[in-house]
């Protein structure tokens, strides 16, 4: 892959720390074309980067010095007030926001996160209803995944 790469648009890979940190992901980046790393965002999990923050950082210097995003994945809207997630340097959160879990929305101090959060770089995940894709117009998200969204893009729903 690395010999033959070339991205029409940005591609992300799930990757922990181990990975990202390991001589066989150096490997990897060093065969890619140049032009071609600034396209990959790697998406690291939030429970890894705050179960050890000093390594999170390690990781994420790593990938910005060989060029390569970063997408902090699996934010929840219970954690995201306890957590001063800007303290990182990515290029999207990854938030989710499944139909049981909006409710969240409704909580200051979540609203209050999210609005402290530069808004270009939100993704809401797990977008299943309207009123997920509602709740992130009235924030100022434009980002969104889920089959929702999905069905949307498709044409297989109204649009909203």
């Amino acid at each position: 892959m690395t010999t033959k790469a070339h991205f029409l648009g940005p591609v992300s890979l799930n990757l922990s720390l181990d990975t990202v940190l390991d001589r066989l992901f150096d490997d990897f980046a060093v065969h890619m074309p140049p032009a071609e790393l600034p396209r990959l965002h790697v998406e690291i999990d939030c429970v890894e980067i705050f179960a050890d923050v000093g390594r999170a950082k390690s990781a994420i210097s790593h990938l910005r010095s060989i060029g390569c995003g970063v997408i902090v994945d699996e934010m929840t809207l219970d954690l995201l007030p306890y957590v001063r997630v800007n303290r990182f340097d990515f290029d999207f959160l990854k938030i989710h926001l499944p139909r049981h879990e909006i409710g969240g929305l409704m909580d200051d101090s979540c609203i209050k996160a999210i609005r402290n959060l530069p808004h270009e770089k939100i993704f809401f995940t797990r977008c299943d209803t309207d009123g997920a894709l509602a709740a992130g117009r009235m924030l100022d998200v434009g980002l969104y995944q889920g089959w929702h969204v999905d069905d949307l893009a498709e044409g297989r729903l109204a649009r909203a």
